[in-house]
């Protein structure tokens, strides 16, 4: 969620850059996501070889891609001819399918779609209510992007590179769990090689027992940091946040345990459904299980949870409650109902 990053922003904007002028394209990273169109050539790469692996679960996709070839192809053609389409708007005289994940919701064109744009034949063009529009991927990211074709061994040292220049200082583990998630074949080479040409630097950090790394280009912002020119902020982090998106280093760095509980049953849920990390300054120190009631306009602090050791203090508190409300602005609710909190605090974080 760029409010998290941006404050609020017009989402026009956004989907202008992706559905008219084509600089961000619809993907798996290691979520849904936007990727920058400058990037397809790496995301191309992996692209075109997945599924990889002889795995249960790959070997099932390419047999299911198998059995449905005709479909497809079938797909493809009417893209080209009639493009952008919904999925109900093509053509499907299949029953309801298991797709070869184990999922068994949708028809198989809808199921037969995800599978393609996972493999880059297809992207989504534009979303028109809510619902997906599809094209021909080449029609989806710039024409001078579109047929660019690189090796796997370029692809990983650009990948590592993007890598590194938005970790900070990282760790080849870290690298390999960003952007072109778990697909980085031979990044140790590519690392050496990125280090030999000067574009990141090898960084030793007190207290953690791996060798990390750094962009040069991060180097002018190190030295700012240092120099006290840095300037913290609160916000509240999408629980999907590239910066707690590998919940292994956010423990490691932060010492914020943060698992995604939109998937485990009411009963058993430790913060909440939708659970907001509240990033203030450099410190993960406190979470919100929070929802927009939109019929009634109010954004809900369900329960405001602080981590241990983290003090309830005003400054904090009202801190936090800017945020949240910048968040209900931006969201459209016109005001903030807050359920459990730190004593004192609901006043601070309703305004």
């Amino acid at each position: 969620m760029l409010w998290s990053r941006l404050g609020r922003y017009d989402v026009r904007l956004l989907q202008g850059l992706q559905e008219v002028d084509r600089l961000l394209f619809e993907h798996w990273a290691h979520e849904a996501s936007l990727v920058l169109s400058e990037d397809w050539p790496i995301s191309h790469v992996m692209m075109r070889t997945w599924p990889v692996g002889d795995g249960v679960v790959a070997t099932r996709t390419r047999r299911w891609l198998a059995d449905n070839d005709a479909r497809r192809l079938r797909i493809l053609a009417l893209l080209r001819e009639r493009g952008p389409l919904r999925a109900r708007a093509l053509d499907d005289d299949s029953a309801p399918g298991r797709a070869p994940g184990g999922w068994s919701a949708g028809r198989t064109v809808g199921q037969l779609l995800e599978l393609m744009s996972i493999r880059g034949e297809v992207l989504v063009s534009a979303r028109v209510g809510g619902q997906r529009l599809w094209d021909l991927a080449e029609r989806c990211v710039p024409a001078d992007l579109a047929h660019v074709e690189i090796s796997v061994e370029d692809a990983v040292r650009r990948a590592a590179a993007r890598s590194v220049r938005a970790l900070g200082v990282c760790s080849a583990r870290d690298v390999m769990q960003y952007f072109t998630r778990g697909r980085y074949p031979g990044i140790a080479a590519a690392l050496d090689d990125l280090v030999r040409t000067g574009e990141i630097l090898p960084v030793t950090v007190d207290g953690l027992r791996l060798d990390r790394y750094a962009h040069v280009d991060a180097v002018p912002e190190i030295d700012a940091i240092e120099r006290g020119e840095w300037r913290p902020r609160t916000t509240l982090l999408s629980p999907f946040d590239n910066l707690i998106a590998d919940r292994r280093r956010t423990q490691e760095l932060w010492d914020f345990y943060f698992r995604l509980e939109i998937y485990t049953p009411q009963a058993k849920r430790e913060f909440g459904y939708f659970v907001m990390p509240i990033l203030h300054g450099d410190a993960l120190v406190g979470r919100i299980d929070a929802a927009v009631d939109r019929k009634r306009g109010v954004l809900r602090l369900i329960t405001v949870h602080l981590e241990p050791g983290v003090r309830p203090t005003r400054v904090l508190g009202a801190a936090v409650g800017r945020a949240a409300r910048d968040l209900a602005k931006f969201v459209g609710a016109t005001s903030v109902e807050v359920g459990t909190a730190p004593a004192g605090w609901a006043p601070l974080l309703s305004g």
